[in-house]
């Protein structure tokens, strides 16, 4: 089906992350509506499952990655990290210095920090010889 090369690994990537958006999507619904947490707490602990699950999916189906698990989750968590900054970035830079409509700003912030959170995981968190 899917091999390891750039372009599938991409693909699984991409599909992961459409998994993630509709765990932290569910995850907040559920705290507000059925927990009545606040919006702030809905909102972590949407995104903590996310990137929970972003990780062990990318780390097993999508990388295919054997190394220790403490040593890829830390790694994963710096560049989860370093590309939401930069994806904050040029969503703000966007949206404060052009015309874009801001859904439109918010979709192309979204696809940086896809490529970039992308390439780095497979460059440095996943590391392989592929």
């Amino acid at each position: 089906m899917f091999t390891n090369n750039p372009f599938s690994q991409f693909l699984k990537f991409s599909f992961v992350g459409v998994i993630n958006t509709i765990i932290t999507l569910l995850a907040i619904w559920v705290m507000v509506h059925v927990f009545l947490a606040s919006q702030y707490v809905a909102n972590i602990t949407g995104y903590v499952l996310g990137v929970a699950n972003s990780y062990i999916m990318n780390k097993l189906w999508t990388f295919n990655d054997k190394s220790k698990t403490a040593t890829t989750f830390v790694k994963f968590i710096i560049v989860f990290g370093i590309t939401y900054i930069i994806q904050f970035s040029v969503l703000s830079l966007l949206l404060n210095f052009t015309a874009i409509d801001a859904f439109v700003c918010q979709i192309i912030a979204m696809v940086v920090y896809t490529v970039l959170n992308f390439s780095i995981n497979k460059k440095f968190t996943f590391k392989t010889n592929s």
